[in-house]
């Protein structure tokens, strides 16, 4: 660990969370200020304070170590000296025993042996230095093997490694009021909103992990994203601050049941033998201690072993926190039921200047011509992709060693680090170019093999690595070589061939860079025989998930042709799958899937002849256009328009950010339009840290400001996704900071004051211009809202002012009071909308947290004679019911009750089912049929039950609704929802079964 690393675990140790004074603090004890004497003066200087407000900040510093070393409160002078040294001899303690100096002996989390004056949090017992070491251990297992010894790096202990911001997702029910049976489908209808929390590392730690508030915890990100690093951190963490015992447990390596794992082998690892006396012992501290399950890789792992996760016996009261590639997560969902979902967030551009400043400490010169490199024009790209932590490691290893340029796709990045570490291991192995060849076609071979046949692509058999490469013990084994290099690594051992190795890439993206330079022709991803996609030789991966990596890859490979890669996007651009004969001037479904391909490969393929035409026909579907005939601008809301707007945001940068912003500030002055909100939202996700797009939503938000006299309440929506999005891509800039300031003191519209303070506060936390502006509009404001609106946007920037607003929870007294009121009271409760509806809230916390409530409301449902109990109870039946039997059961007669609005909810809620749900796609697509009151919403529930579990009968029974007739306002409702529905379909289908079931 790093001295200025230790300076921080001790001011957090001693509550120094002031940020001027742990400031002072970690300046004053800097390391580069304990060899020389530095002055009041000097280090004023440098902290841009006074002398006096130095010394009473120090003060402060001084008080809070006062109870740990004694001797501060002596009176005498040279506290810095006593402080230094308590320290140094603290931090070289630290090196030989990891305990930490903190809190005194007599506190709650101290220890009871002092030395010196110095005083330890906590004496670690024998199981937890047994788990210390199992982590240590499993940390060298997983670092760079691909580093050489010169440039191998510790990210933690160097004090390398930039803390993550997370961010926690959870899907929350908007619950409408009541309404006439004609309105039901618009009130009572499930409608979600993604809300989202960040949290920074240490609020992180402290909110969710020390106060014990949740028992399974999931981190997800993308590859390289920092999951494995951070999940170290964190159990280091709790090994340092707590008496708790962590267990790590890399999921790729295991190949039995979690507790046969945690009793047996890893007790086995721990400790050499497993004797019935160290069992016993070692069941016993679960039984009595907290217990953390730190599971890494769980996209790593088998699909068939995923059921063995379940913690039983002595292992139900854990608390588990795992790691999960992204894709892994959004394809299939239910892999983390019951857990919380917190988002690993990219770095933003000052962490990445902050990683490069820690990996380039001793060579600042260097460090600082890699950050002016990557912001040169035409790098963008680059830019970008440094924001993902393992390729940002790359960077810097690559440019340790040399100074030049930049390249400008992740192919040729990965391309000069694969040539850099043959280079380094040359040496070593004594690898001849030949070998270097051989092995690189054969990795390839392996890469492309597994992700094309194997049932898992990243976990790769031995059987099936000894095919390609040879078996390790043979002579001039690839294997052999390819282990000893650190491109393959074992990583456990086979759960249906408990003697065989498992190995995987050192990282994914590696299998998928090595898996696109085997590939010579684009034919290979697209082979269209159009009457017959099923033929052998035809080759849809253009539409494979997995496939899309590789694709990228290989359009930005400096070794495929020009003509090779403008003759594949011709290919996308021009597709035709032979599906739209009933669709009403639109591309088919693929063709536009193949289309928004092209667009996205454009960013790894810039020099591609048709690329602004592609993104000009992107900005079309996505945001619409201007219709000089009707002028104004026209646009439709499908799904080709979503899939289009997504393609363009992972197109090129260097041309959509541009395109965007004129389109944005050449489109219109109306601010009530939905297709400038869209491109304001676009913006805020590719603009981060582009002055170009923070300058274009500024001139925005004052344009809006000076055409309508209160933008509250004409362009309310455009203003809120305007600052929404000067949130996301602004942090930390000091002219968007600025200008921010002038608009919260000086705009004539207090709409405007309101948001400006809370983007304010929220790029720039803690600020005290913000926080004082909106207590000046909760005091001072004549409008009821924009009080009620300051209050929350100060809660939002300062949660513990005063004037923040609270909510309070109420008592469980209070929550069954209110409710029997509510269900009792009919006449009260259909007077009183806000109490109806907390009621309900209140209710359903209660229905979710309990299983017994599934068969409770079943039995209200059959039993009660109260229209209102009756209603409310097939409502939080679908909600909650959603994996029980019998309540889809229930669900699938309801959704034929005489009544409307009970038969909508129960159609709306069987599309949320994951149960049953072949027989629920059949009476869905039954009722469509024969039930043609209801239909349009019975087709926008199977949407959604279809695009998690695909049918192809489903496509053969709704196309016939395309092909009739369309004349009345009905059919054209019918067909947009089946529209929908098959649009969803051809997501999930291959194509080849898509087109077979459309041509049934």
């Amino acid at each position: 660990m790093s001295w200025d690393d230790f300076l921080e675990k001790v001011a957090d140790t001693h509550s120094l969370f002031d940020a001027d004074d742990r400031q002072v603090f970690m300046t004053r004890f800097a390391e580069r200020n304990l060899k020389s004497k530095v002055s009041n003066a000097k280090l004023a200087n440098e902290l841009n304070v006074s002398e006096a407000t130095l010394g009473r900040r120090l003060g402060e510093v001084y008080g809070k170590f006062s109870q740990s070393c004694p001797k501060l409160d002596s009176g005498k002078k040279g506290k810095f000296e006593l402080l230094r040294e308590w320290l140094k001899t603290g931090y070289a303690q630290y090196q030989e025993t990891r305990k930490l100096p903190g809190l005194p002996a007599t506190s709650n989390l101290a220890a009871n042996n002092q030395t010196e004056g110095l005083v330890f949090q906590h004496t670690p017992d024998k199981w937890q230095e047994v788990c210390r070491r199992m982590l240590l251990e499993q940390k060298r297992l997983s670092s760079n093997k691909l580093m050489p010894p010169q440039m191998k790096r510790d990210l933690i202990d160097e004090n390398i490694y930039v803390d993550l911001t997370l961010v926690q997702q959870e899907q929350i029910q908007k619950v409408g009021g009541d309404s006439s049976p004609e309105q039901g489908s618009l009130l009572y209808e499930s409608t979600g909103y993604s809300k989202t929390e960040r949290f920074e590392y240490n609020q992180f730690l402290t909110t969710l992990l020390s106060t014990k508030k949740n028992n399974r915890i999931a981190i997800i990100g993308e590859p390289g994203g920092g999951k494995t690093t951070l999940l170290q951190k964190i159990a280091f963490w709790l090994l340092d601050n707590t008496d708790d015992l962590v267990i790590w447990v890399s999921l790729g390596r295991l190949a039995t049941n979690l507790s046969d794992y945690i009793f047996n082998d890893w007790l086995r690892d721990a400790e050499g033998a497993v004797t019935e006396n160290l069992q016993t012992s070692w069941k016993s501290q679960l039984e009595q201690r907290q217990v953390w399950l730190l599971l890494d890789g769980l996209d790593e792992m088998a699909a068939e072993m995923q059921e063995t996760l379940s913690a039983r016996g002595l292992l139900t009261h854990v608390r588990i926190v795992t790691s999960c590639r992204l894709n892994v997560w959004q394809a299939n969902p239910r892999i983390l039921d019951g857990f919380e979902f917190y988002i690993t967030q990219p770095f933003t551009y000052p962490q990445v200047q902050q990683f490069i400043e820690k990996w380039f400490s001793k060579d600042n010169a260097l460090g600082d011509r890699l950050w002016q490199a990557i912001h040169q024009p035409g790098k963008e790209r680059i830019k970008d992709l440094a924001k993902n932590p393992l390729r940002l490691t790359l960077l810097c290893a690559i440019w340790q060693g040399r100074d030049g340029d930049l390249p400008d796709t992740k192919a040729k990045l990965y391309q000069k680090f694969v040539d850099k570490i043959f280079d380094w291991k040359a040496e070593y192995f004594r690898l001849d170019s030949n070998n270097q060849e051989r092995l690189n076609a054969k990795l390839g071979e392996l890469a492309r093999e597994a992700i094309d046949k194997e049932p898992t692509r990243f976990r790769l058999r031995h059987k099936f690595v000894c095919q390609l490469l040879g078996k390790p013990k043979d002579k001039d084994s690839l294997l052999q070589l390819a282990l000893d290099l650190g491109w393959l690594n074992q990583v456990g051992m086979d759960a249906d061939e408990p003697e065989e190795p498992v190995y995987a890439f050192w990282h994914p993206t590696f299998q998928e860079y090595f898996a696109a330079g085997t590939i010579d022709h684009w034919n290979f991803f697209l082979n269209h025989i159009p009457d017959n996609p099923k033929d052998s030789k035809a080759s849809y991966r253009i539409f494979e998930r997995q496939w899309k990596e590789v694709i990228l890859l290989w359009l930005g490979g400096e070794d495929v042709r020009t003509e090779n890669k403008e003759a594949f996007i011709k290919a996308l651009v021009e597709f035709q799958d032979g599906c739209r004969d009933c669709i009403l001037d639109r591309k088919g479904f693929y063709e536009y899937r193949a289309y928004c391909l092209a667009a996205i490969g454009i960013a790894e393929f810039k020099e591609c002849s048709c690329a602004d035409a592609i993104l000009s026909q992107l900005i079309r579907w996505g945001y619409g256009y201007f219709n000089l005939k009707m002028q104004m601008w026209v646009g439709e809301s499908c799904p080709s328009s979503e899939l289009a707007r997504a393609a363009f945001q992972e197109s090129d940068r260097s041309r959509t950010i541009p395109a965007l912003i004129n389109l944005m500030l050449n489109s219109t002055t109306d601010a009530t339009n939905g297709l400038l909100a869209n491109m304001v939202e676009s913006l805020g996700k590719i603009g981060t840290g582009n002055q170009h797009a923070i300058d274009g939503l500024l001139d925005l938000i004052r344009t809006t400001s000076n055409i309508y006299p209160d933008p509250f309440i004409e362009g309310k929506y455009l203003f809120d996704k305007a600052f929404n999005s000067l949130e996301l891509i602004g942090q930390n800039n000091q002219q968007l900071i600025n200008e921010l300031n002038n608009m919260m003191q000086n705009s004539h519209h207090e709409y405007t004051r309101v948001k400006a303070a809370e983007c304010l506060g929220k790029i720039y936390p803690s600020n005290e211009q913000a926080i004082g502006k909106l207590v000046d509009l909760i005091e001072k404001s004549a409008c009821d809202f924009m009080r009620s609106e300051a209050h929350f946007c100060l809660a939002q920037i300062a949660p513990d002012h005063p004037q923040a607003s609270v909510i309070i929870e109420p008592s469980i007294f209070d929550v069954v009071r209110q409710l029997l009121q509510w269900l009792l009271d009919e006449k009260k409760s259909s007077k009183d909308e806000l109490k109806r509806r907390w009621a309900g809230e209140t209710f359903e916390y209660i229905a979710s947290k309990s299983p017994k409530a599934i068969k409770s409301l079943i039995y209200l449902i059959r039993n009660s004679p109260n229209e209102h109990i009756f209603r409310d109870a097939v409502r939080l039946l679908g909600k909650f019911g959603t994996n029980d039997k019998q309540a889809v059961a229930l669900l699938i007669e309801l959704s034929r009750h005489s009544n409307f609005v009970i038969s909508h909810f129960a159609i709306a809620y069987l599309g949320n089912t994951n149960v049953m749900h072949e027989e629920v796609i059949k009476v869905l697509i039954d009722m469509i049929y024969n039930a043609p009151d209801i239909r349009i919403y019975t087709a926008s529930s199977l949407g959604k039950i279809l695009k998690r579990y695909p049918l192809s009968s489903a496509v053969s029974n709704l196309k016939p609704p395309l092909q009739n007739q369309i004349s009345t306002h009905e059919d054209v409702e019918l067909y947009h929802k089946c529209y929908q529905v098959l649009w969803q379909c051809a997501e999930t289908m291959p194509f080849p079964d898509y087109y077979e079931a459309w041509h049934s």
